[in-house]
């Protein structure tokens, strides 16, 4: 397979769309590449899988906004996007011994329904770049739009056996 498939759908994804179930690695410049998709950083399972190709890289692409918080049928902290977003990228770098990448949405968008019901997305920000080590090593500072860059030492990865 030449493309990614997201795994865990969020919400009313699972109305529309089809999960996934390949895990293509792909090679760019030398570099093994693992994607996720959104909610699929909460997949220990999926990580699990990326271990037996080890990655030098696992990039989650995502869309988690504010607004998911004013969703949640209990009370939590204000922050919970942010907390949820670093212990993930931070357990999938360690996991892997390798560099994991969230890179989140910023700023604001609306989204359109199929009912034409228009719906406000604010990004949390928190886009980031995290070290097989579980160190965070580059951050975004605000919720708008923001490019991170880093250098990445490939010879960190797979610092011990699985």
């Amino acid at each position: 397979s030449d493309f990614y498939n997201k795994h865990r759908l969020w919400s009313s994804e699972k109305r529309f769309l089809i999960f996934g179930k390949e895990n293509p690695l792909f090679t760019v410049a030398g570099h093994k590449i693992s994607l996720q998709i959104c909610a699929d950083l909460h997949l220990s399972s999926l990580s699990h899988e990326y271990r037996s190709s080890k990655p030098d890289l696992i990039v989650n692409i995502a869309m988690w906004s504010q607004e998911d918080r004013k969703a949640c049928v209990k009370n939590t902290p204000i922050n919970i996007g942010q907390l949820t977003t670093e212990t993930l990228v931070k357990a999938r770098a360690m996991e892997n011994r390798c560099y994991a990448v969230f890179c989140n949405f910023g700023g604001k968008i609306t989204i359109r329904s199929k009912t034409g019901r228009l719906y406000p997305e604010t990004s949390i920000g928190n886009s980031m770049v995290v070290n097989p080590y579980g160190e965070i090593i580059a951050k975004t500072t605000t919720t708008g739009q923001e490019i991170l860059f880093c250098k990445i030492n490939k010879s960190r990865c797979h610092w011990s056996k699985y």
